[in-house]
């Protein structure tokens, strides 16, 4: 089955982009999108509880994973996100990591429905 790849002004990646750095493999890329929705759950889970622990090392190490998947999904704005809370994590105020975290995630979760609803529609 093909997947029509269409880049919008409303999308939160560039999936044509993505697709053609993998060699236009629509397989590998409908993978890396499964392990990213299969996982996102669990990354979630390790930044919330970094940050109620209070663990700035994990919060920056939690950051850094996600910005690491985004980024195989050319999501510009969840990766800068996430960079910029890794090392905001290590020495900014607690306000300013928790705000940007809620961006963050709302960001990925974007990138999730984006994904969900690309790759595997109900």
């Amino acid at each position: 089955m093909a997947i029509v790849l269409e880049s919008t002004n409303h999308s939160c990646c560039n999936l044509p982009g993505a697709l053609a750095r993998l060699g236009d493999d629509q397989d590998l890329l409908c993978e890396l999108a499964r392990l990213f929705v299969d996982t996102l759950p669990d990354r979630i889970r390790d930044l919330t509880s970094s940050m109620e622990a209070g663990c700035p090392q994990a919060v920056s190490d939690a950051a850094h994973s996600l910005k690491g998947s985004v980024r195989y999904f050319l999501a510009e704005k969840a990766y800068d996100m996430a960079q910029a809370l890794e090392l905001l994590a290590l020495s900014g105020t607690k306000a300013d990591i928790e705000s940007s975290a809620e961006k963050l995630l709302r960001e990925v979760q974007r990138l999730e429905a984006e994904l969900v609803n690309t790759y595997f529609p109900k």
